[in-house]
């Protein structure tokens, strides 16, 4: 396992799972078969108390010293192999700084007939435990994950459910986190989805066997549990009573088990940090992990107090998504974040380069209104009129909304409407209504919000001269006027 820590969010120390939770790899070529596993940097059987690889002809042993004396990996072979012909080395990845221990198994002479000698799994039985398998094996001298994928070989080559599901019962408590996602995901459906399934759905179970895993570093596990504890559509929206309904009976969860926003985003930054240090870490995956996670620190609640840390980290996790793995959405909310001051620094300009970005990269966001009714010649006079402001000595987030509001003024100045103000301040409100805040998606494009983070700040005034965005105005911002009011 990867943790000893079974808090949510605990740190994760050196990587000795695959990121799918396996213990080791196989590969099978008709001369080798070859097993490939993580170990720690100071795994040195040559030379170090504890650590091991043991070849036999009929059975494999490799142990670790931080293992406390049990066998990270030991059973039987499905086949013979030619102890001569074996060997192993530890090598390490030099982009990942992971070490590496490989072990190639030579294979017995070929059959005439039949050809070389196939391992579907490595093992049939365990290290002490001859074959052929006795059904009444406790296999107690086998490795979790190799039970793991025996039971997978027995329910897949003999259809024996029952005895694959009491294997795969075994592996998990003996701490495999495959065979808890199988179970999870078994639970989770039940034999009302599926007449192969041997368990009838049941939630808790299901988030039982999921929290094992995640406690125990498997990034997928952290994520459905995360779920779990704040259920969230696609479109990231978690205050949806229809969404949370719908996503509750996907995950297992009772509709009347309160939310919990700071235990979802404990174990999504836990998957988060088990992506960034597995090589073979899904791209996809970390994209919605981090959408998830910033819409979660955008929304806050009671275990999640919405502050300036939780803003930040919120912008932090819709940049890398939108920006360095090309996820369209968070691209759009970074826009709006920085377009308002929320994480970062408030940038007119940069933010509607980042709208732009996000809508080239997927042409069916829709900017929601006023920012979608505004064309080239209106951004220019929004981008004057913010300019302008910080040329006067206004540092302070200007909210969005007010600098629109003040672009209609500057227009409506510049073109001579009957009653418009003769200057356009900017006058932002003390305290601004407090508004839901949802994220942006293909269907359902963000509102932009107007929350207020930083202090309350009054009389501060910009006066724009209709000579000062003389240049800027022209037909296509009086277009825009007209079709907003």
């Amino acid at each position: 396992m990867l943790s000893d820590d079974n808090k949510p969010g605990s740190n994760v120390p050196a990587v000795l799972n695959q990121f799918d939770g396996a213990t080791y790899l196989l590969e099978d070529t008709s001369e080798y078969v070859t097993l490939s596993m993580f170990v720690p940097a100071a795994f040195d059987p040559k030379h170090r108390k504890g650590d091991a690889v043991e070849i036999h002809e009929n059975k494999l042993r490799i142990k670790i010293a931080e293992d406390g004396g049990s066998a990270r990996v030991q059973g039987w072979f499905l086949h013979p192999m030619k102890k001569a012909g074996s060997l192993w080395g530890v090598e390490k990845d030099q982009k990942t700084g992971v070490h590496v221990l490989t072990v190639e198994l030579a294979k017995t002479d070929a059959d005439p007939f039949l050809g070389p000698p196939a391992f579907p799994v490595l093992f049939a039985s365990g290290y002490e435990t001859p074959t052929p398998l006795p059904k009444d094996a406790e296999l107690d001298d086998l490795d979790p994950h190799s039970l793991f994928l025996l039971a997978n070989f027995l329910l897949q080559r003999l259809k024996t459910t029952e005895r694959a599901h009491k294997m795969y019962e075994k592996a998990a408590k003996r701490g495999s986190i495959k065979a808890c996602l199988k179970l999870g995901a078994w639970y989770q459906l039940g034999k009302e989805a599926h007449k192969d399934i041997p368990v009838d759905r049941d939630g808790e179970k299901a988030f039982e066997y999921h929290k094992i895993a995640a406690d125990a570093g498997n990034a997928e596990a952290c994520f459905l549990v995360g779920q779990w504890h704040a259920p969230m559509t696609d479109e990231g929206e978690a205050d949806s009573a229809t969404s949370t309904v719908a996503m509750a009976a996907v995950i297992g969860k009772p509709v009347s088990s309160p939310d919990d926003f700071g235990a979802a985003a404990q174990y999504l930054e836990k998957a988060y940090t088990l992506t960034q240090l597995h090589p073979a870490a899904d791209k996809d995956f970390t994209k919605a992990l981090l959408w998830r996670l910033g819409n979660l620190y955008n929304q806050g609640g009671e275990t999640l107090p919405i502050n300036d840390h939780t803003i930040r980290r919120s912008f932090e996790c819709f940049q890398i998504a939108g920006e360095t793995l090309g996820h369209p959405p968070a691209l759009y909310n970074l826009a709006i974040y920085t377009l308002s001051g929320f994480g970062t620094e408030q940038d007119v300009q940069k933010g509607f380069e980042r709208l732009d970005a996000a809508v080239r990269a997927d042409p069916t966001l829709v900017i929601a209104p006023p920012l979608g009714d505004l064309d080239e010649s209106g951004r220019k006079v929004l981008i004057a009129v913010f300019e302008e402001a910080r040329k006067n000595g206004i540092t302070e987030r200007i909210p969005l909304q007010n600098l629109i509001e003040r672009t209609r003024q500057v227009v409506e100045v510049a073109n001579g409407i009957k009653g418009a103000p003769v200057d356009a301040s900017i006058t932002p409100t003390s305290k601004p209504a407090r508004k839901s805040r949802k994220s942006a998606s293909k269907r359902k494009p963000s509102k932009s919000s107007t929350r207020n983070t930083s202090r309350p700040w009054t009389n501060l005034e910009v006066t724009l001269t209709v000579s000062i965005v003389a240049a800027v105005v022209g037909v296509g911002a009086w277009a825009w006027i007209r079709r907003s009011r």
